[in-house]
This record gives structure tokens, C-alpha cells and sequence, in this order.
């Protein structure tokens, strides 16, 4: 691989972009508790850092790009590149991982001493030893399982993570009938994902929601102590779906029927929308671009399954 021809797509941290929204004198109210400003604020300059030590060792000013930039591109202009290079956390990755196409993806974790980064195989100053071995040829391309989903017959945009459907304000009580395995209800709660392995991974809504609602379970011994309470977390080459229907707060048979399951190849997830108000699916849980949160009037039919197409993601040996 030509490392000149990686685009490298960089990330705001939270903090920055907290900073634009309500101005410096608005950040106090914002984050009041000191020490998620410390953390935040941390992350924030050790991204700062790292972008500039790529910048001046390994990166050419025409192969780094700012998210609001990259939005701009065409999916010729993407496909030109030889690779993408995500600079910043889990969501930054799944963002610029929803618009690669065919095009490998480097997850870079920007802020690794603040940020985990469950998706992401490389820290800033492994690139030296990642650009060596890939002008060698010494990488693999992994595939990673996405998600396919059309709408009264017509395709939309693949989901790396997840697909989010119910109601453009998740605050809402969304209406639908869902078909699953030959089995059919009516149904209404806040929503339903449909995650890939991807949208499994730990602090991902999937995740989060399950462990909580496993947690809350338990203190009303609804389950034993001996049950998990850690989500099932899928593999990213798995090639199956999970999805789960989000009810009300208090109703907890999420666990059981149709409203938790695993959807595998050759299966499909079917939802009608029944909904009174402004129903919607949104691919990877992206609302910040209007043309991205599609709208599901009632009668709508959704498809959703596992996508042949795979997200190629770049690993070093």
C-alpha cells in the first residue's frame, strides 16, 4: 500500500466542540462535575498532540482532513484514496467507517491514556511501524460485518454499528409490527436497534441499555445472582445481527419473545410503522446530517439484515 495515498480524517474532541456550542463562560454549566472536565479537557489536548507529532513525522498536509471536509466528499473522490485513516475515538471511527465503501479503514485511538477505543487496532505513534509494514505488505484487511436495510423495497446507507428506528425524538412512544422468525406482534416502546458486532462493543447503546437493564432486573430479583449481567458481545466478523426493543421504563420482558434476538444470514427483521408521529431510522445512529435520518410514515416497511458487504479495516501482523 502507498502510505501517500491514506487519508487521514480527523476528529473534535467533546470538549472543543462543547466549547463552540456554548462559549467558554457556558462550559461551568456544562460540566460541574470538575472531574469530567479534567478527563475531558486531558483527551482533549493529548488528541491536540498526537495530530500534530503525525503531522510532523509521517502525515503531508493534502492527506489530512477535517471531519467537516471530508463530509464534502463524493464517494469517487473517497474511493481515490488507498486507505482512510480515522483520527479519534469509537464514534469518529464508525462515522468515517460508514462512508468508506470499499475503501480499507485505519482506526487510530487519538487519546489512548483517556479513551479506550474498542474498535480501534492502533495508538498515534504505532504509525511508523504500521506505515513500514504496510509498504511491505505485512498487514490484513479484516471484514467486519455490516447491515443492509431497505424501506417498501428501496435500499438505504449499510450501518457499520447500528440502525436506530422509532421516533426522531427518542423521548417519544413509537408504534410498529415486527415479524421475526415467522412470529408476529404489535408493538410500542421507545425504539428498536438493529447493532452489528461493531454496535455490540462495550459503552455502545446496545451495550449500555442491556447492562443497565440488567442491573435494574436484579435489584428488583426479577433475576438470580447468578445470571449474567455483561452483554453478549459479538466478534467483529460475526456475520449476524443483534436487535432490541426498547420499552418503556418499568416493563423489563424485554428478555424473552420478539423483543431481543439475533438476526443471522439468510433472516431478515421486518418492522411496519405504525406510527402517529414522525417515525424514522437513522444508519449508525447519525442525526447531526438531516439527509441521513430517514423518515418512515405509517405503513412504512423496513428490512433489515446481514449485509454481504463488509467494512475492510486495516490490522498489522
Amino acid at each position: 500500500m502507498d502510505t501517500n495515498k491514506i487519508l487521514f480524517v480527523n476528529s473534535k474532541p467533546q470538549l472543543e466542540l462543547d466549547i463552540e456550542k456554548y462559549g467558554i463562560a457556558g462550559i461551568a454549566n456544562c460540566y460541574k462535575d470538575h472531574d469530567t472536565y479534567l478527563r475531558l479537557n486531558g483527551g482533549m489536548e493529548q488528541h491536540h498532540e498526537n495530530v500534530d507529532f503525525l503531522k510532523r513525522n509521517f502525515i503531508s498536509e493534502n492527506q489530512l482532513i477535517t471531519r467537516e471536509d471530508f463530509d464534502k466528499l463524493t464517494p469517487e473522490e473517497i474511493s481515490q484514496w488507498e486507505a482512510l485513516g480515522s483520527l479519534g475515538g469509537d464514534n469518529h471511527f464508525i462515522y468515517v467507517a460508514h462512508f468508506a465503501g470499499d475503501v480499507p479503514v485505519i482506526g487510530i485511538n487519538s487519546k489512548p491514556d483517556y479513551s479506550k477505543g474498542n474498535l480501534l487496532y492502533f495508538k498515534p505513534h504505532d504509525l511508523d511501524e504500521i506505515f513500514k509494514k504496510m509498504k511491505k505488505g505485512d498487514y490484513s484487511l479484516k471484514e467486519w460485518t455490516k447491515a443492509e436495510a431497505e424501506i417498501n423495497g428501496k435500499p438505504i446507507d449499510n450501518a457499520v454499528a447500528e440502525y436506530a428506528i422509532g421516533e426522531l425524538n427518542f423521548s417519544q412512544m413509537t408504534k410498529y409490527k415486527i415479524s421475526y422468525r415467522g412470529n408476529e406482534a404489535r408493538q410500542s416502546g421507545s425504539g428498536i436497534l438493529v447493532v452489528t458486532p461493531a454496535g455490540t462493543r462495550p459503552k455502545s447503546w446496545y451495550y449500555n441499555y442491556l447492562h443497565e437493564m440488567y442491573n435494574r432486573m436484579r435489584k428488583q430479583q426479577q433475576v438470580d445472582d447468578y445470571t449474567p449481567i455483561i452483554p453478549e458481545i459479538l466478534k467483529s466478523h460475526e456475520n449476524a445481527l443483534r436487535f432490541l426493543v426498547m420499552v418503556p421504563a418499568g416493563d423489563y420482558e424485554i428478555i424473552g419473545g420478539e423483543k431481543k434476538g439475533e438476526i443471522l444470514p439468510g433472516e431478515e427483521l421486518k418492522i411496519i410503522s405504525t406510527s402517529d408521529s414522525r417515525g424514522v431510522i437513522i444508519p449508525d445512529s447519525d442525526d447531526s446530517r438531516e439527509s441521513n435520518i430517514i423518515d418512515t410514515p405509517p405503513g412504512s416497511e423496513i428490512k433489515i439484515r446481514p449485509s454481504n458487504d463488509k467494512l475492510k479495516v486495516v490490522k498489522c501482523f
